[in-house]
């Protein structure tokens, strides 16, 4: 088999394997670090589509067309395969890096386009179609060697990430991800270094990247397929967590931060550019035990070791949106606040209104008290006398009204005064005989000689906790016998 043949075999192989690869990411699309990765694949696979043209070509206009081709694939793939593994090991670049290396790969590709006319990308060339292959020798330009540097600075970041990536990985799937990754750029790498370097006479007629793409591909493969590199299961949790009603920041053990979700993005924009100080400004807001308000909403801040198979890989910070449970304890504020001012409006009618019930029951009792004095008829002293312990009656339950606006303003009070027993022992008589005689009982008073007549204490709080409440219990709850 002639090397002619092998050579195109492999082109072959590899535009095959880049486009099953590309089918596989374009199924699994769900965000942005496989839109980078499809990008990448999409521009290999035209990158090497374009050279099975240039090896097939049979006049320098069909050559130059097939170049250009291909470099529509070539100038891509470097900057996309970048930005996929800054994706990958969770690096944020800056829109203005990413936008500043788009507008240097975009003046590249025009550069190339337009090559014939001017001397920024090859400074000569001369089209040779003498071996097994046509070529076009070349000598590099200014803009050919910018390419070529950008190219190496990306393989050396890149795999300066990956390994930094695989070092602080514990799970094992994960490590074996990454590695099938490192394998892919150090292949590709490799042969673009033969291919810079001529090391080998191969390369003289034949552009050995090519078999780089077909090994790295064979890497990513596998990654894909065996290690699941576009991490269902762990891209569906992330999915989930972007969409978390809760802000998200991971900081690892280096005290870097190395994960926030879209939340935590649009609640604290300078995470991207300053992420430090964001983290510092949330453990003080969480030590001075405050809470985070962003455009109307109100979020308590959370702290929280994160924990992996017993190891400490760093802290999580929580932001909890309490908006709902704020606003809920600001409106029971307002309602408890309503209540208590009617509760209080209450109290203090109630007040005013014994007050001003009161002089005027005083002022009968205190004629009756005139007619006891000055009447000696039995029949006027009885009536009258029925008239004070029903006035007296009366007062108390106006007491009563009274102490219960006390009692809910805080404000009861127990006066100790000298008061007649026997008075207060009529009272109460004329207040529960009434009960007593409906429920066909006979009320008995029975009081020990012994007794002194005058006591000391708060006479109304004795008829209202002590002796009425005993002795009308005690009615309501006899039964007549029979």
């Amino acid at each position: 088999m002639s090397l002619r043949i092998i050579l195109l075999s492999i082109q072959y192989i590899s535009i095959a394997a880049l486009f099953i690869e590309s089918i596989l990411v374009f199924r699994r699309w769900k965000n942005r670090i496989h839109g980078y990765l499809f990008i990448s694949c999409i521009a290999a696979l035209v990158n090497n589509v374009g050279y099975l043209f240039e090896l097939t070509a049979r006049s320098e206009e069909a050559y130059i067309t097939a170049l250009r081709i291909s470099y529509s694939g070539r100038v891509w793939f470097g900057l996309f395969m970048f930005l996929f593994l800054s994706e990958l090991c969770k690096v944020r670049l800056s829109d203005t890096v990413r936008s500043g290396l788009l507008v240097v790969h975009l003046i590249t590709y025009i550069a190339v386009f337009t090559f014939q006319h001017h001397t920024l990308y090859y400074s000569s060339t001369n089209y040779v179609n003498s071996g097994i292959f046509p070529r076009l020798l070349h000598e590099k330009g200014i803009l050919y060697y910018l390419f070529i540097n950008l190219q190496t600075m990306y393989i050396i970041v890149g795999l300066a990430w990956l390994v930094i990536l695989y070092g602080r990985e514990r799970n094992e799937t994960a490590r074996h991800r990454i590695k099938m990754v490192i394998l892919a750029i150090v292949a590709e790498s490799f042969f673009l270094v033969i291919q810079l370097t001529g090391v080998h006479q191969l390369t003289r007629v034949y552009d050995v990247t090519m078999i780089g793409y077909t090994i790295g591909t064979v890497f990513m493969l596998i990654a894909i397929q065996h290690y699941d590199l576009l991490g269902t299961g762990e891209l569906a949790k992330e999915f989930m967590i972007d969409r978390l009603s809760e802000g998200i920041i991971a900081v690892d053990r280096d005290g870097e931060v190395a994960y926030y979700n879209d939340l935590a993005s649009e609640l604290y924009p300078g995470l991207k550019s300053e992420p430090l100080a964001v983290v510092d400004e949330i453990r003080q807001i969480i030590k001075d035990e405050g809470n985070i308000s962003i455009n109307d909403r109100i979020y308590t801040p959370e702290e929280n070791d994160l924990i992996y198979k017993e190891e400490n890989l760093g802290r999580l910070y929580a932001l909890v949106d309490d908006t709902d449970h704020y606003r809920y304890m600001e409106d029971l504020k307002k309602q408890k606040e309503i209540a208590d001012s009617a509760n209080a409006a209450k109290s203090r009618f109630l007040a005013n209104m014994s007050h001003e019930i009161r002089t005027p029951i005083n002022s009968v009792l205190g004629m009756d008290e005139m007619i006891l004095r000055e009447s000696k008829e039995k029949t006027i002293r009885a009536y009258a006398a029925d008239i004070m312990s029903a006035g007296r009656t009366l007062l108390t339950l106006i007491n009563d009204i009274l102490d219960f606006s006390k009692v809910e303003e805080g404000k009861m009070e127990i006066i100790p005064v000298q008061y007649d027993l026997s008075s207060l022992i009529n009272d109460l008589v004329n207040m529960i005989r009434d009960s007593a005689a409906k429920k066909g009982l006979k009320l008995v008073v029975d009081v020990n000689e012994n007794i002194p007549h005058y006591l000391i204490g708060d006479e109304i709080r004795i008829k209202q906790c002590v002796l009425k409440n005993l002795i009308s219990c005690s009615i309501s709850r006899s039964k007549i016998p029979g």
